[in-house]
């Protein structure tokens, strides 16, 4: 089980070995479901899902007291677990579960199509995968492009929200996140040359000096670990 990076007012505190346990991992997923690396606007949306979660759920359950209430709020805020697809990575990261790259490799081409109807600027894939580093507990971290409208912003982050359901459905582990440019190349590691799933003004091609086409990172992905001839 590979070290979890940790935000760093947890780090080198007496709480870094109980989140970085299995036991703090899961709690520490269920609680914050990535709300501290999300733009402030995927925020909102998954708090809102929350909160219309909470209020069908009071309306039909009816709950008394504060236990019924409470009970209510953790049921909610675990349905939006799930939805956000947090479990999937999750459980990849804690060596429980494995991926087939066959699957692997053809999710990916059906999300780069549907990444290429959005109404989004550009998206890429980050981390090692750029490498061809794969093994059956990889995930992929995707980051979604958007600009600096109040509706861009909103359209990207109902975006994230419905890849992330869709990938719990079909259980896939898809690390997906929207940013602008300026915060992806902030938050980012530059040593791993994106991969360009989209990139139609060139916006992310002007801030790197190596990218990776799409169709050769899935050629080539296909040729180490699925044994297909391109």
């Amino acid at each position: 089980m590979k070290k979890k990076k940790l935000p760093s007012f947890v780090q080198d505190t007496f709480l870094e070995p109980f989140f970085q346990s299995r036991l703090g991992r899961i709690v520490s997923n269920f609680i914050l479901q990535g709300m501290l690396y999300m733009n402030p606007y995927e925020v909102f949306i998954k708090l809102v899902v929350d909160f219309i979660l909470i209020i069908t759920f009071y309306m039909f359950f009816e709950p008394q007291g504060m236990i019924g209430v409470l009970t209510i709020i953790v049921m909610s805020h675990g349905i939006n677990w799930l939805i956000n697809c947090q479990p999937v990575a999750l459980l990849y990261h804690m060596d429980i579960g494995q991926g087939n790259p066959r699957k692997f490799i053809n999710y990916i081409d059906g999300l780069y199509a549907r990444i290429n109807k959005y109404g989004l600027p550009a998206a890429a894939a980050y981390g090692s995968l750029s490498r061809y580093r794969y093994n059956n507990r990889s995930d992929i971290d995707i980051r979604l492009i958007v600009g600096n409208s109040l509706v861009e912003k909103i359209y990207g982050s109902i975006v994230c929200l419905y890849e992330r359901a869709r990938a719990f459905l079909f259980w896939f582990p898809l690390d997906i996140y929207m940013f602008t440019v300026d915060e992806v190349v902030k938050k980012m590691n530059t040593d791993e040359p994106p991969i360009l799933f989209k990139d139609i003004k060139g916006v992310l091609r002007d801030k790197y000096d190596e990218t990776i086409p799409f169709k050769q990172f899935a050629d080539e992905f296909r040729k180490r670990y699925v044994g297909d001839s391109v």
